[in-house]
């Protein structure tokens, strides 16, 4: 139960950090001039969410599963580098909303912009679990073998000691008949 509430209250952070990056943002734009400066705080903001959830999806990882701790510096590192964005602006991102646009309002081309943040968002994410999901596949895929041959080994040791078994066996039949033998002459 307390790892639930300590999940949930990742995940309350995560929510109150992306919305005080959402309302600096509004309250900022005004100030932006021009539309590099709007596109470099859009960039600033959906780095900012990527940290934000990176930040928590490491946490829940590191208070999860200690047995991989050493591995996590690793897989943040991994998971960070598949946030970059490319350097090619998005042709959809020229659509700026702090551009003046007499047939659509400020907010309805703020509101499309942001939920084109959420669906790249959303990929980018999918993305990484895609990737998550194959590298512990690989993972597994490579411990598979050294399990199986750890299995045959402790199958040859069974047997080993069943043979040993089998044999002691057989001396202690062997030296019960010669003292059955001793006894009866």
């Amino acid at each position: 139960m307390a790892l639930a509430q300590e999940g949930r209250g990742d995940i309350e952070r995560m929510r109150h950090e992306m919305c005080r990056m959402v309302h600096n943002y509004c309250d900022n734009l005004q100030q932006l001039q021009g539309a590099q400066e709007r596109r470099l705080a859009r960039q600033e903001m959906e780095n900012g969410f990527n940290e934000v959830m990176l930040q928590t999806v490491g946490g829940h990882l590191q208070d999860n599963d200690q047995e991989s701790s050493p591995l996590l510096p690793e897989l943040r590192q991994e998971l960070r580098y598949r946030f970059w964005r490319p350097s090619v602006p998005d042709p959809e991102e020229e659509d700026d909303p702090g551009v003046q646009d007499t047939q659509e309002a400020f907010w309805d081309r703020g509101l499309r912009w942001f939920r084109r943040l959420l669906r790249r968002l959303q990929q980018t994410w999918q993305e990484a679990l895609a990737w998550l999901k194959r590298k512990v596949a690989a993972g597994w895929q490579a411990v598979c073998p050294a399990v199986q041959a750890v299995c045959h080994a402790v199958e040859a040791v069974c047997s080993a000691v069943e043979a040993v078994c089998s044999a002691l066996a057989h001396i202690c039949a062997s030296v019960a008949q010669v003292f059955r033998s001793c006894t009866q002459a």
